[in-house]
């Protein structure tokens, strides 16, 4: 597993080299919030690409603009599950044209899932509605499980009061899932509370990428991480709207 997830990185980094950013450096200015963020020591000696997730809550996206603007890769919803009693899956409405336009402007590309799964089952199922929905395009990017609490108190995974070990099986069936129907590789998104406290992170990492949440100025996760968001404030040339935004 551990090799699977290096060849990945070792394919992405030939893409970086051909970008329109990527600097190695402890410390990064944004450009998109205008804050300065301090990568962790063991990333001193690595290149730092900027990126965006996106969905139907950002819109219409000028692929081309954003990628001039020094954007090299998204990671775009596919579709999710309601937080709600019912957990009705559904897809997200901007996807195809996310998708289309990221990938002809050149960017790398993965995309999201945002789940609310409470057992094996329905993790499973979300993978595999997942791998519909995305249909035939390539990724140079995982498929990753969003696996976060959501709706509060009344939210159906925080009612779920799942153990760390059953959350963290969950989390490992929705990533095989799509790594056994699929030529795609699988990773994990998750705060830091939610990766040393609700699953299992470092367990994980051990087998897909994991993309960490941390709204600071320090990632204070010490565990592995490729990708790190650090902010929801981003601007970039292309969207008007508030953009999160992400470190690789």
């Amino acid at each position: 597993m551990r090799k699977r997830i290096l060849i990945v990185l070792a394919v992405i980094t030939a893409m970086v080299f051909t970008s329109t950013f990527a600097s190695a450096q402890t410390k990064t200015v944004s450009r998109y919030n205008g804050r300065t963020y301090t990568h962790a020591d063991k990333y001193d000696d690595c290149i730092v690409v900027n990126g965006v997730d996106v969905s139907v809550y950002q819109k219409t996206t000028d692929w081309k603009k954003a990628k001039a603007d020094g954007i090299d890769f998204a990671i775009i919803r596919v579709g999710g599950r309601g937080y709600g009693a019912a957990g009705n899956m559904y897809a997200d409405d901007y996807f195809k044209q996310n998708i289309e336009g990221a990938k002809a402007a050149g960017l790398m590309v993965g995309i999201y899932f945002f789940s609310q799964a409470i057992n094996e089952l329905e993790a499973v199922a979300e993978a595999n509605y997942a791998l519909k929905l995305l249909g035939d395009y390539d990724l140079d990017l995982p498929v990753f499980m969003d696996y976060e609490f959501s709706g509060g108190s009344s939210g159906r995974l925080t009612k779920a009061k799942l153990s760390k070990t059953k959350a963290t099986n969950i989390a490992r069936t929705f990533c095989e899932t799509i790594e056994n129907n699929s030529n795609h590789k699988a990773g994990i998104y998750a705060n830091r509370t939610f990766l040393l406290n609700t699953i299992d992170g470092k367990q994980l990492a051990q087998s897909y990428m994991i993309w960490l949440a941390q709204y600071y100025s320090v990632a204070t996760y010490y565990d592995d991480y490729q990708i790190w968001q650090y902010a929801s404030n981003g601007k970039i040339d292309g969207n008007s709207a508030k953009n999160d935004m992400n470190f690789m």
